[in-house]
């Protein structure tokens, strides 16, 4: 199956994968009192760069973005949003995440996601997509939900690190 990006999400098709977003992705609605497509069109409102990946037939599986990292600046946090369909192909779906990373990623010195420490699918993941863990573990507050912290430095970043040392 072929997967493409669109990089212009309508709020419509936010909603569909929100509404249709796998059971590992709800865990934050009972957390936090957020919907998976609440936060789908949130992800649309505060990310630098987001797009539905969607499959041969125009159907939104996932919806993916890059956000400025709230603290860490130079730092991009990759996230996505998806569907069971992208259980169906996830080749083709990391190859569109690395499209995403390799378009966008180069900007920041540094891109960072989470992946849920208790769910092994999740973790190996950003593995996938070429970023290694980084030991920092984030947990919500008043619940018993962690993501790993996975990391990857970008060319700009090793750019800055060899010239910064020179």
């Amino acid at each position: 199956m072929e997967l493409s990006i669109n990089p212009n999400p309508s709020y419509l098709e936010a909603a569909i994968v929100g509404d249709r977003c796998q059971a590992e992705e709800k865990v934050l609605e009972d957390a936090i009192g957020f919907s998976p497509a609440d936060i789908c069109l949130e992800g649309i409102k505060t990310s630098a760069y987001v797009g539905t990946i969607n499959t041969d037939d125009g159907e939104p599986i996932a919806l993916v973005g890059i956000v400025d990292h709230a603290v860490e600046e130079g730092t991009g946090v990759l996230w996505s949003m998806s569907t069971n369909e992208v259980k169906k192909c996830p080749i083709a779906f990391i190859k569109v995440m690395r499209k995403l990373m390799d378009e966008y990623g180069g900007l920041y010195d540094k891109l960072i996601t989470l992946a849920l420490a208790d769910n092994p699918q999740h973790l190996r993941f950003p593995v996938a997509l070429g970023m290694t863990p980084s030991g920092q573990v984030v947990s919500v507050p008043e619940t018993s939900i962690s993501y790993n912290v996975y990391e990857m430095v970008t060319t700009k970043g090793l750019n800055k690190i060899y010239y910064e040392q020179s």
